[in-house]
């Protein structure tokens, strides 16, 4: 059962353990000042400001108008499941989260360290042989969800919205929960706005339903900022969800892994989760043409 409440603070962390005199975590107002500090700002964010960063309490706190409780009941329920074994899927630990109007508040661990964006070009190729196995049982650990038979959708971890960051925005107040893939893929071409599109078959309906990261990037990626590249933690899990199993693959095509890495990583996977490069093009297709990539 998921935590639920617009205000969840959760005393068992570690949080309160390390800092026992601090009764509670910042309150939205100072978290707002501390966000006024930020060197550089040009002025005050609302909808998705900068993550506010306490150094010295080993927190940060993602905060803003487009953050979703959802993310933290994600945060929660993966440090539950895959915080251990060999397809384990490290991310960081959650505090609580409040909302103050209409913001959300996500209070988590600070994961120190730098993106595997910013190592990447410098790993020999045995390090980022290394990495990209690390990745290979991360999707698969995260394939090992499951969800109730009975109770089968897509959408985000409660029966919420999607909230990909590449779907268009006018699409968002629509954008599910769907009771199958069929229904999805409707709604998804849909966004087209024309009948017989031509990608709508290549597109499978019965593919599995997987729980997704929606964001495989190196730049939500934490590794040490020198010596043996580890992954520290995967972040930002806004979009994260239910969806079908090729949503992964196809989204990250666009990022810094390569074809070939990204083989291996899903490379097992493709056909058995019904994953290859005819619907990676489909996906582009109506993501292009619904106006979100240039």
């Amino acid at each position: 059962m998921l935590p639920i409440g617009d205000s969840v603070i959760f005393h068992d962390s570690t949080f309160f353990s390390r800092f026992p005199d601090r009764g509670t975590l910042p309150l939205p107002h100072d978290v707002r000042a501390e966000h006024l500090r930020t060197p550089g700002l040009k002025k005050y964010e609302t909808r998705n400001p900068p993550l506010v960063r306490y150094t010295q309490l080993n927190l940060v706190v993602k905060f803003g108008s487009e953050v979703t409780i959802a993310e933290g009941q994600c945060l929660w329920a993966l440090r539950k499941l895959l915080s251990n074994g060999p397809y384990c899927v490290p991310v960081p630990e959650i505090y609580g989260w409040r909302t103050d109007g209409d913001q959300v508040f996500i209070y988590q661990e600070l994961v120190t360290g730098v993106t595997l964006a910013d190592r990447w070009n410098g790993l020999e190729d045995e390090e980022k042989k290394h990495i990209v196995q690390k990745l290979k049982d991360m999707v698969h650990g995260l394939r090992l969800l499951q969800q109730d038979p009975s109770d089968v959708f897509i959408g985000h971890i409660g029966r919420q919205k999607l909230l990909d960051k590449t779907l268009p925005t006018f699409s968002l107040n629509t954008a599910g929960p769907f009771r199958s893939v069929k229904e999805f893929h409707d709604w998804f071409f849909g966004l087209l706005r024309w009948k017989n599109e031509p990608y709508r078959r290549d597109v499978p309906d019965d593919a599995p339903i997987v729980f997704t990261h929606a964001d495989f990037d190196p730049s939500n990626i934490i590794v040490p900022s020198f010596g043996r590249p580890e992954i520290l933690a995967l972040v930002d899990w806004h979009g994260a969800g239910w969806y079908p199993a090729y949503w992964e693959y196809s989204k990250a095509i666009f990022h810094g892994f390569g074809l070939d890495n990204l083989s291996i990583i899903f490379g097992c996977n493709l056909q058995k989760n019904g994953v290859h490069h005819n619907f990676a093009e489909a996906w582009h297709h109506v993501i292009g043409c619904a106006g979100v990539l240039g």
